[in-house]
């Protein structure tokens, strides 16, 4: 921490937040913009606008990032906000908010259910808390590091996993970048000639918290961004899941498995990814 910032106290300001009520507010504001979203179901594409990268944004994405951020800045208003939508606002406490208010937008304009509201708190660089509500199937993941993660209240088990990557399914995702695709194609062939099958739901916050509940084996998706697995990731780590990757820092291919499929899948999706046919 810098020499200004020990000054002001923010390291110790930091320190004496407390992370269950992090959490709970992050859980308000999750479930606050999944109501308004859910009144508010896109019927066309009328109100959509595309980004850079042909990535679909909406004017539902906007409404639904000021509502978390009204609601973050009423309990805690000097912390610092990172949205997918609306960019960043600097902090004093050493608290940032993580916040996509919309993950896996497509999705929700096409009235499909894979999408959900994605906050997680970091304290000093460090993932504290985290909920992914999921409002179409009535789902809330939370965790709190070190605390386990829990979906509906109930606590989620420690996930072992299937014995080897040939009884797995595997989750991934793709890029709306046409020149990204081609090496996710490429990572795609590699991992569909080992694994049992493979899915994409269109939502990484959804994947990883599937995974981090037993439903799939494991996850890896390339093209990811910090806000797409911030809160995902810590549900995952704390049902059991490694996940690992520089994602997690806005680059790279992040991989979710439980320690025994970690090193295997990896190494499968790692460039040059090539098929030896010994992932057992």
């Amino acid at each position: 921490m810098a020499p200004l910032q020990r000054a002001l106290g923010l390291s110790d300001m930091a320190e004496q937040v407390d992370r269950a009520e992090l959490l709970a507010i992050a859980e308000a504001a999750a479930i606050s913009a999944g109501d308004l979203l859910c009144n508010s179901i896109v019927g066309s594409r009328e109100d959509c606008r595309v980004a850079s990268g042909q990535g679909i944004v909406t004017t539902h994405d906007l409404a639904a990032e000021h509502c978390i951020r009204d609601f973050i800045l009423l309990h805690r208003p000097i912390d610092e906000l990172i949205g997918e939508e609306l960019g960043r606002v600097p902090g004093q406490t050493g608290v940032e908010w993580i916040i996509d208010p919309i993950d896996g937008t497509a999705n929700y304009v096409s009235g499909l259910s894979h999408w959900s509201v994605s906050i997680a708190t970091r304290i000093n660089g460090r993932t504290e808390a985290a909920v992914v509500h999921i409002p179409s199937v009535g789902c809330t993941y939370t965790a709190l590091a070190g605390g386990g993660s829990w979906r509906n209240g109930i606590r989620l088990p420690t996930q072992a996993g299937c014995a080897n990557l040939r009884d797995a399914v595997v989750a991934t995702g793709f890029s709306s970048s046409l020149d990204i695709r081609v090496t996710q194609l490429q990572q795609l062939m590699c991992v569909l000639e080992v694994v049992r099958d493979v899915r994409c739901h269109g939502a990484a916050s959804v994947e990883l918290c599937v995974v981090a509940a037993g439903e799939l084996d494991a996850y890896y998706e390339s093209d990811l961004r910090l806000w797409d697995v911030a809160a995902g990731a810590l549900v995952a780590a704390e049902a059991g899941i490694e996940v690992a990757g520089s994602p997690l820092a806005g680059t790279g291919t992040l991989v979710a498995a439980p320690p025994r499929l970690a090193d295997p899948l990896h190494c499968l999706v790692a460039p040059p990814c090539s098929i030896s046919g010994e992932h057992e």
